[in-house]
């Protein structure tokens, strides 16, 4: 049987237990019907990932004593990905889908074909809905790390932010003869790290 795995967004490093918030009493305890006792995985975000067992619940959360520590899943390559932020709210379901093919970094960008730029406390709860969207699908991956998602920025901001070091990828709408296949087939992706792919 499968574990659930529970993100904590407190570090592991050098715990012998934790408190997960109350946002994961509800999950753990009505929705999988867990006892004191019982087995989960837990996860930081940091390359941490630990066995534990459920002390209680509480008010506060759900404390848990950590027990065997699991070796890092690492990977080969890492994935950035600038997305223009599309109307009517699909948003939500890209940082999902993302996160759990395993991205390292979203740039939410404020593109000229999708919506007009976020300012201030709407554009920071967009962000805050999308780093907690990106915890949920952590929960399905095998990474012991999380997704980030980054603040909303303009285009040009986001070139500026692109690696140098990474192979760029930009998705364009009217491209009519070069497939994906055909791009990353030809030599020029061979060995690559770090992809920074942007897309809308």
């Amino acid at each position: 049987m499968t574990l659930p795995r529970i993100y904590s967004p407190e570090t592991l490093q050098n715990a012998s237990q934790c408190v997960l918030g109350p946002d994961h009493l509800r999950y753990l305890k009505t929705v999988l019907r867990l006892k004191p006792g019982d087995a989960i995985l837990v996860f930081d975000g940091y390359g941490h990932e630990f066995e534990a067992r459920i002390e209680n619940f509480s008010a506060s959360g759900v404390t848990v004593r950590l027990g065997a520590s699991l070796p890092p899943v690492q990977r080969k390559i890492r994935v950035t990905l600038a997305q223009g932020i599309p109307k009517a709210g699909k948003m939500d379901g890209i940082v999902r889908t993302a996160a759990e093919l395993g991205t390292d970094v979203i740039i939410p960008v404020a593109a000229a074909r999708s919506v007009r730029r976020m300012e201030g406390e709407k554009s920071s709860a967009k962000v805050a809905r999308w780093q907690k969207i990106v915890q949920e699908a952590a929960r399905c991956t095998q990474s012991s790390s999380v997704t980030v998602v980054e603040p909303v920025l303009s285009f040009a901001d986001m070139l500026k932010r692109a690696d140098s070091g990474a192979r760029k990828l930009i998705f364009w709408v009217e491209e009519d003869r070069l497939t994906i296949r055909e791009v990353l087939s030809d030599g020029r992706f061979d060995g690559a790290a770090h992809y920074f792919i942007i897309v809308g």
